[in-house]
């Protein structure tokens, strides 16, 4: 008769720690190619966009990772290793985490433009 063998939890403490060190050289590299994109001529907007995107998701993987209870504030301290501004980490990851999690009973902060009857309405109203 065969038995399943589990894998021992120091297996799986180092895929997570393999696919962290993964994550993080991504970001680095991701980190670099944003900030030369936005000193060098030759980028588009699109490129920049697709770079930022993904930097964003990134971000948001790791820090998913990193800023759970127990983790001494390693989110905070690979910032700081990679010189990447905590606020621009934030909004960044903010930015996806918005785009994944589409509320519909949520406002995006968007206002309409009135149509021609609505100005009329309103003009009317005053």
């Amino acid at each position: 008769m065969q038995s399943e063998i589990a894998p021992s939890h120091d297996a799986e403490v180092t895929a997570a720690d393999a696919a962290e060190a993964q994550l993080a050289k991504d970001i680095g590299d991701l980190w670099a190619v944003h900030a030369q994109s936005q000193s060098l001529l030759g980028k588009t907007r699109d490129e920049l966009k697709i770079v930022r995107a993904n930097l964003a998701e990134r971000l948001y993987e790791l820090k998913s990772v990193l800023s759970c209870p127990g983790r001494s504030g390693q989110w905070s301290g690979f910032l700081a290793s990679e010189k990447i501004p905590r606020t621009t980490a934030d909004r960044l990851v903010s930015l996806h985490e918005k785009s994944i999690n589409v509320d519909g009973n949520r406002t995006d902060g968007a206002t309409k433009k009135l149509s021609d009857d609505g100005i009329a309405q309103v003009a009317k109203a005053t």
